[in-house]
């Protein structure tokens, strides 16, 4: 039996546990990328209309 590690989740093993980290790691890094997808289309249609 895998040696059980208390995380923010419980106790899991190593394995769910690196696999909850990269889990996160890429959830915070789509936010990330989709906020600044987000300000720059505001920035386009701010543009945009002060062209018009």
């Amino acid at each position: 039996m895998s040696r059980m590690i208390h995380t923010k989740y419980g106790y899991e093993t190593r394995e769910q546990a690196s696999a909850d980290a990269r889990l996160e790691k890429w959830l915070a890094n789509k936010k990330r990328i989709d906020q600044r997808k987000r300000r720059s289309d505001n920035e386009r249609r701010i543009l945009m209309q002060k062209n018009k």
